[in-house]
């Protein structure tokens, strides 16, 4: 029996990224065997871990075992977290040995925090949010579950994302104030590189410098 098992769920693009982050960091794994998760059944292996299924995962025989969901799509994220719980096994909470973290902030279950991540003072994250490499989250913000932000985004101060909202790669979204924080609404889209001044209301895209609306759901 081994005593730790880690299943990164999600074979392919971020998924690979998680796995590259855990490789880095022999300290957390102390031993640890990992697998990958995919729903894929013709998928077997990648880069050279198997591939198994989550019941395949949750018949495993190990001491304690554990579930990285690494997967980009945000919705698709939380349906898989609720699968994961209904098998009473635990998300993991992985954050790379190379972020900053101030500790008055706060990480919920199953977030995600790339190499190079800076994360600062009062900062509250749900649960479910992948946080990619050199994003910047300023202080007293509020990021709400399953959340996206892209590489290099800069979130300045006092801002609020709504739940399952994408900030893109590059994007960069202006500070608010403790009183009256910048709020980014549910299900937000921001294109890559815009620049964000105003509030975004629920369920639109924003691109552009300054950002402009793009579409509505």
């Amino acid at each position: 029996m081994n005593d730790q098992l880690v299943g990164i769920y999600g074979a392919r693009g971020h998924g690979r990224d998680v796995l590259l982050m855990l490789a880095k960091d022999q300290k957390r794994l102390n031993g640890s065997k990992m697998v990958f998760i995919d729903d894929d059944p013709a998928l077997t292996q990648s880069c050279g871990l198997p591939c198994l299924s989550l019941q395949a995962f949750a018949d495993q025989q190990a001491a304690f075992k554990s579930i990285a969901v690494a997967v980009g799509h945000s919705k698709l994220r939380e349906i898989i977290h609720k699968r994961v719980e209904e098998l009473s096994l635990p998300v993991a909470t992985i954050v790379a040995d190379s972020a900053l973290v101030f500790d008055s902030s706060a990480i919920e279950k199953g977030t995600l925090i790339s190499p190079g991540v800076a994360i600062s003072s009062g900062v509250r994250i749900g649960e479910g949010v992948i946080v990619n490499s050199h994003a910047a989250i300023a202080h007293d913000c509020k990021i709400g579950d399953f959340v996206t932000i892209g590489p290099g985004a800069k979130v300045n101060g006092c801002v609020e994302i709504g739940e399952h909202a994408m900030i893109g790669s590059g994007a960069l979204i202006r500070q608010g104030t403790i009183d009256h924080p910048r709020r980014i609404g549910r299900g937000a889209i921001i294109g890559m590189g815009a620049v964000v001044l105003d509030d975004i209301p629920d369920n639109e895209t924003w691109v552009g410098n300054p950002a402009r609306l793009r579409s509505r759901k």
